[in-house]
C-alpha cells in the first residue's frame, strides 16, 4: 500500500512539535491548523476534528478568539490573529459535521468580526484576499445550519430560526440549491455529512 506524498515528513513534524499549553503561542495555534488540514486531507476525520478543537482551545486562552479591548491595536498583528481564529474555526465546523458532532462555536457565539483587509495599509501583502476566508467561514458556518433545516424537514418540524445576517446568506444558498440539479442531487447525499435517526 502507498502512503500519501508527505507522510513521513509529517510524522516526523509531528514527533518535533511540543505545544506548551501553560503558554501557547499564535503559531503553535498555525501549527495545530495545518496539523487539523493534513490529517484531514488524509481522510483521518477524528485526527483532524482533535487538533482543530485543540486549536480552538489554545486560541481561547490566548483571547485571540474576542476583539481588542483598551490597549493600542496593532492592525497587521490583529488581523493575522483573527485569520488564525477563523481559520481554526473552519476546521472545526468541518470535522465536526462530517462526525456528526455539534460545533465548538455557533454564529452568534463568536464575538470577532470576519477577516478584513481595508484597515492593514502596507502590511497588506502579507495576506491573501480576506474576501476568500470569508466566504469560506460563510459556508462552513451554513453547513450545520442547513443540516438542521434538512434534519427539521425530514421529521417535519419547524426550522431553527437564524440570525438576520446568516440567514440572508442562508437563502441565497437554498435559492442557488432550487436552480440547480447537482446541489440538490448532494443535498439528497447529505446523510454522508449528517445523522438524522
Amino acid at each position: 500500500m502507498t502512503r500519501p506524498p508527505g507522510v513521513e515528513l509529517f510524522e516526523q513534524g509531528l514527533l518535533l512539535f511540543k505545544p506548551c499549553y501553560e503558554e501557547p503561542t499564535v503559531g503553535q495555534i498555525e501549527a495545530l491548523n495545518l496539523i487539523s488540514f493534513y490529517c484531514y486531507s488524509l481522510n483521518r476525520r477524528k485526527t483532524a476534528y482533535a487538533y482543530a478543537g485543540l486549536a480552538l482551545r489554545l486560541g481561547t486562552l490566548l483571547k485571540i478568539s474576542s476583539p481588542p479591548t483598551g490597549e493600542p491595536i496593532d492592525y497587521v498583528e490583529h488581523e493575522h490573529n483573527k485569520r488564525v481564529w477563523w481559520t481554526a474555526i473552519c476546521m472545526d465546523l468541518m470535522t465536526c459535521t462530517e462526525l456528526s458532532l455539534a460545533p465548538a462555536y455557533r454564529f452568534e457565539d463568536i464575538s470577532l468580526q470576519l477577516p478584513d483587509d481595508s484597515k492593514l495599509g502596507a502590511g497588506s501583502d502579507e495576506f491573501n484576499d480576506a474576501l476568500y476566508l470569508t466566504s469560506q467561514c460563510y459556508i462552513l458556518l451554513l453547513r450545520p445550519l442547513l443540516l438542521m433545516q434538512l434534519e427539521s424537514l425530514v421529521r417535519q418540524q419547524l426550522p431553527p430560526t437564524l440570525d438576520s445576517e446568516l440567514a440572508a446568506v442562508n437563502n441565497e444558498c437554498l435559492r442557488a440549491a432550487a436552480d440547480n440539479l447537482r446541489i440538490q442531487h448532494a443535498l439528497y447525499k447529505c446523510h454522508r455529512i449528517g445523522k438524522w435517526d
